[in-house]
């Protein structure tokens, strides 16, 4: 089927960012906006009979005067935008035209019209001249700056003769100054406010991102750290008996094949996005796994059943918490029990066969982050050669 392509596509707009058409849209906007001067002074030549040099001067200034505007309005919103620093050239010829224009304007634009209308001309150039520095002025700043300007040209045209206008005029100078510079100002404020908006989007992306990859490394270390240190101790124990010619080596050995099947379904599933545990299961495994490690074993539960966030979350607890028990202890007892009390599953590991302190590990670290999910809480003891870990998880069902 074909497709018809629009014209923005085909000019690449819309391949650009929110950002991106908003500065650019703001960028044309300000241009055509410099080059009211100009338009203005040829509107004016062409309603004198005469054009003498002083027009023609006046006309080529205006013109000059726009592309500087436009070139330092430019600089300054690269600035504002914290992209470059820019050279201060373009600013010091944007003011020697202005002043330029403002002397010929003292002149009384012999040949070029009535002073009522290049005094509107040089209100024009004053504001445009202001808006070229307004990116990179502060609110106050605009505001001293309108007014001085504004005074000084309306002090010096009344004493030169040109302008014979009423005190009151200074205002409405100073405001429309502000006006012309204030939306300059506003304008880069909302592109530097959606170019904040776009990085906090990518920032946002990324961490969801890591996030997500944490939330899969996690669950892979909960997941397969007990699931391997069940092969290594059943494939250990089949070793020892074929070693000692005693019979149930080829039991193990099918074990190990059986636990090593889950494993492929579990990758299975957590790949897929579906894999959560179940508390019995990792209560029946815990006492598989310790049983076969030679850890005496004793579980004693509530007959209360929980709710589906709560036993996902205490599963974890147990699946960890055997698996460092299994690798990381020298213990010969372990003791879980899990008791319901004050609105809250309690869920208490003990073993007597705890090593030196060290670092936490990655999986009581994320253990934490799986309870804090739910509203739980995890905490864990030491003494001496005793090592208890005590997780609690409100019974009421919390979103995750």
């Amino acid at each position: 089927m074909s497709r018809t392509t629009s014209a923005p596509e085909v000019l690449g707009w819309s391949r650009k960012s929110d950002p991106e058409r908003l500065e650019a849209l703001t960028r044309w906007s300000l241009y055509l906006m410099l080059t009211l001067a100009p338009w203005m002074v040829v509107v004016i030549l062409a309603n004198v009979e005469e054009r003498t040099a002083s027009g023609w001067a006046l006309l080529a200034l205006s013109v000059a005067h726009a592309v500087l505007a436009a070139v330092a309005t430019s600089s300054a919103l690269e600035k504002a935008l914290g992209r470059r620093e820019v050279g201060a050239w373009s600013f010091a010829a944007l003011g020697v035209l202005t002043g330029a224009i403002l002397a010929l304007a003292l002149s009384s634009f012999p040949g070029v019209g009535n002073p009522e209308d290049t005094t509107v001309v040089v209100h024009v150039v004053l504001a445009v001249s202001l808006a070229a520095f307004a990116p990179m002025i502060e609110w106050r700043g605009l505001v001293l700056a309108s007014f001085a300007l504004a005074l000084v040209w309306f002090v010096v045209a009344r004493l030169a003769g040109v302008w014979d206008a009423p005190p009151a005029a200074l205002l409405i100078t100073v405001v429309i100054l502000l006006f012309v510079a204030a939306s300059v100002r506003s304008s880069v404020w909302m592109i530097r406010v959606s170019w904040d908006q776009e990085r906090r989007r990518e920032l946002d992306a990324r961490l969801a991102a890591a996030e997500e990859r944490l939330r899969f490394s996690r669950d892979l270390h909960d997941t397969f750290g007990r699931t391997l240190s069940t092969v290594a101790v059943k494939a250990e124990l089949a070793a020892e008996l074929a070693s000692r010619g005693k019979d149930g080596a080829v039991e193990e050995m099918r074990e190990v094949r059986r636990v090593a099947e889950e494993a492929l379904k579990e990758m299975r599933e957590l790949v897929a996005g579906i894999r959560s545990p179940e508390l019995s299961v990792e209560l029946e495994g815990a006492r598989s796994l310790l049983g076969s490690a030679g850890v005496s074993v004793s579980v004693t539960t509530d007959e209360v059943e929980l709710p589906r966030a709560t036993q996902e979350a205490l599963a974890w607890v147990v699946r960890e918490a055997v698996t460092n028990v299994v690798r990381h202890s020298h213990a010969s007892r372990c003791l879980i029990d899990l008791r319901v009390a004050d609105g809250e599953a309690v869920l208490r590991i003990e073993n007597d066969g705890a090593r030196e302190a060290g670092r936490a590990g990655s999986g009581l670290l994320g253990l934490s982050e799986r309870l804090e999910r739910v509203s739980g809480s995890l905490g864990t003891a030491r003494e001496h050669a005793e090592f208890r870990l005590e997780a609690r998880v409100p019974l009421e069902e919390v979103p995750t």
